[in-house]
């Protein structure tokens, strides 16, 4: 599974449609994790500007409590295919743990 443009070309409108979607995230050790898309935010500071996208992020929500490090991982969407993403744990989320990349 691929993605089919590079993380520096996509934009907000490619997630949208894609909110309350599953992900799944493959940590270097156990089985994948199910991530959901609960957020698409755009960042307000970070303005478009020729040759430069509009700065946004996304906000994913996991079902194990633990979090896993921050660090690039892989995650799979049926519809986007693999991307590559660095994700931070940003704490607890409506009975999970939230995970936030940001793309500037």
């Amino acid at each position: 599974m691929t993605m089919g443009r590079p993380l520096e070309a996509l934009e907000e409108a490619d997630f949208t449609p894609h909110l309350g979607t599953s992900f799944r995230l493959h940590p270097p050790e156990g089985g994948p994790l199910e991530l959901v898309l609960v957020e698409v935010r755009v960042h307000p500071y970070l303005p478009a500007q020729p040759g430069r996208r509009r700065g946004f992020s996304l906000t994913f929500r996991c079902a194990q409590p633990r979090p896993v490090p921050q660090a690039i991982y892989r995650l799979d969407h049926d519809q986007l295919g693999s991307l590559e993403l660095f994700l931070v744990p940003v704490g607890p989320r409506e009975g999970g743990m939230g995970y936030e990349a940001v793309f500037n």
